[in-house]
């Protein structure tokens, strides 16, 4: 994960919350270590527990719907699957991101939580993202630029080239910008 070093302007407080799978990379105004791993771990045993009851909501690359009471991670990332045609599992990097970084947000006023290529921010100025892709043309020379006031907003970036995840598409890299960060 080189992509996480670029850059410090000197005023966040940096640190990682890795638990199984997960790794956060994050800022913040002063250190969250242990605000950060608590709910890190609260939301991954809500998506443990939920797999333990529905297995396929780990696996499914089509959208499942769900009725009843369940954890508001789960929640969105059912929403998301439904809104964007994929298993819910597709939502799960940016739903962590958002989540993790909502609860961050009430001890620290900018936050920036980072998990595999998905971003939430919460900022009062402005921050300036690379974008990576393992292309030649594009390497290091592409970048977004996103003000405070357009935060609270998650910035999702995958590649059917670069990282672990499932892809069916061809392109070196796909950034969405959203409100949520399960949709993004």
């Amino acid at each position: 994960r080189f992509y996480r070093y670029y850059g410090n302007s000197g005023k966040w407080t940096i640190f990682n919350v890795a638990l199984h799978t997960t790794d956060l990379y994050i800022r913040a105004l002063k250190q969250l270590n242990s605000e950060a791993l608590e709910h890190l771990t609260e939301a991954r045993k809500a998506i443990e527990k939920h797999i333990d009851i529905r297995t396929e909501f780990l696996t499914s690359l089509d959208p499942l719907t769900w009725s009843g009471e369940i954890h508001p991670l789960l929640a969105e990332m059912y929403k998301a699957g439904e809104t964007a045609g994929t298993g819910p599992m597709a939502a799960v990097a940016g739903a962590i991101a958002e989540y993790t970084g909502k609860k961050l947000s009430l001890f620290s006023e900018e936050v920036i939580v980072e998990n595999g290529g998905d971003i939430w921010l919460n900022l009062q100025k402005p921050v300036t993202i690379g974008l990576y892709m393992d292309n030649i043309y594009f390497r290091d020379r592409l970048a977004l630029k996103i003000n405070g006031e357009k935060t609270p907003c998650s910035v999702c970036t995958s590649s059917s080239k670069t990282g672990h995840s499932i892809s069916f598409g061809k392109a070196d890299s796909v950034t969405v910008i959203a409100g949520n960060g399960a949709i993004a």
